[in-house]
């Protein structure tokens, strides 16, 4: 299976922490840590587990915390080869 793309997962987080925080999407920065921007332990949790549905991996639930924005994140999950980098 092909990896996703770097950028196109960057923005369906944002989407989708967006949606569990009530937000448009573009209020929801790429470069702040998420417990800032009001995300909880549970909603964290949950928001890896959607991202190991869509990268179709096992993910550890503690990731999100580990990279606590979601430039981070996304940075980590192309270093280990789990996304391709951004065009």
């Amino acid at each position: 299976m092909d990896r996703l793309n770097a950028s196109e997962t960057l923005q369906w987080l944002q989407q989708e922490v967006a949606s569990l925080l009530d937000l448009p999407a573009e209020q929801v920065s790429l470069e702040r840590p998420l417990a800032e921007q009001g995300l909880d332990s549970a909603d964290a949790v949950g928001l890896s587990g959607q991202l190991e549905e869509r990268l179709n991996t096992e993910l550890d639930p503690t990731l999100v915390f580990e990279y606590p924005s979601l430039q981070q994140l996304v940075d980590y999950l192309v270093s280990v080869g789990f996304l391709t980098e951004s065009a």
